[in-house]
């Protein structure tokens, strides 16, 4: 089952890993996250580390200006993202992901 309600550019996801340092690999597309009920969206595994500059990344998405090539995503769009952000723990990594949010 897959529930999903609003989407997100992958290019974004995979720009704000990059200046996060966060290995691009660590997209998934498909996480289902606890009390997901089968529902699935995206998510990113990071060290734990880059947690703080993995979401300032994504808050700088709505800045004019922003230097990522997408362009930044309108205050209300991010504030939706920043509210549906989940982590869960994967040992000495972390997942943060994204219910209701896919990957274009």
């Amino acid at each position: 089952m897959t529930t999903t309600t609003r989407t997100l550019s992958s290019t974004t996801i995979e720009e704000v890993c990059e200046y996060a340092e966060i290995d691009e690999d660590g997209i998934t597309r498909a996480y289902a996250g606890r009390g997901m009920y089968g529902a699935t969206c995206f998510g990113v595994v990071m060290p734990r580390a880059k947690l703080a500059p993995f979401l300032m990344m994504l808050g700088a998405l709505t800045t004019e200006g922003a230097t990522l090539r997408d362009a930044p995503l309108p205050t209300e769009q991010a504030v939706e993202l920043g509210v549906a952000v989940r982590t869960d723990s994967m040992g000495h990594d972390l997942i943060v992901y994204f219910p209701g949010w896919s990957l274009t």
